[in-house]
């Protein structure tokens, strides 16, 4: 399922679609959403700025590309997520956001004030590669549990 919204307008509805295996937010439009889908294994959204609140049991896959200030509010059933990304211009607020089984974390920022913020992640016995760049106003995370920890 796909919904575009123009830059000019303002998305602030809910899109529950629980058979869809892919839900995605077009256009850049500022967001005022609930998305949900029980079967949705990849959502993505690419915004403006905003409040989002996301939940899927199937969920492996999500991404965010914003070019103003976007907070996930909510993130209900995410812990099977597996890659997350994030591409913000502006800054990105997912410290909501808790997963067990994430493998990736890829966050990139172009923009002279570009954050992201992370909420808790446990790491079991998965590997986690994570990869920031360009975040001129930094990341942070609340926690990272890992089975174990090697420096290279």
């Amino acid at each position: 399922m796909s919904v575009a919204v123009d830059t000019t307008a303002i998305f602030g509805n809910t899109i529950k679609a629980d058979k869809a295996s892919t839900i995605s937010v077009t256009g850049g439009a500022d967001i005022a959403a609930t998305v949900s889908g029980a079967a949705a294994s990849t959502m993505s959204f690419n915004v403006g700025s905003g409040t989002i609140a996301v939940g899927s049991t199937a969920i492996s896959t999500f991404s965010l590309t914003n070019s103003g200030s976007v907070q996930i509010t909510s993130a209900v059933r995410l812990s099977g997520l597996t890659t997350l990304t994030i591409d913000t211009q502006s800054d990105a607020d997912l410290s909501n956001v808790n997963t067990t089984g994430m493998t990736t974390l890829q966050v990139s920022g172009g923009a002279a004030l570009s954050q992201a913020s992370f909420g808790f992640h446990s790491g079991g016995s998965t590997d986690l590669t994570i990869s920031l760049t360009g975040l001129a106003g930094g990341f942070s995370a609340a926690e990272f549990k890992l089975p174990q920890l090697v420096w290279f």
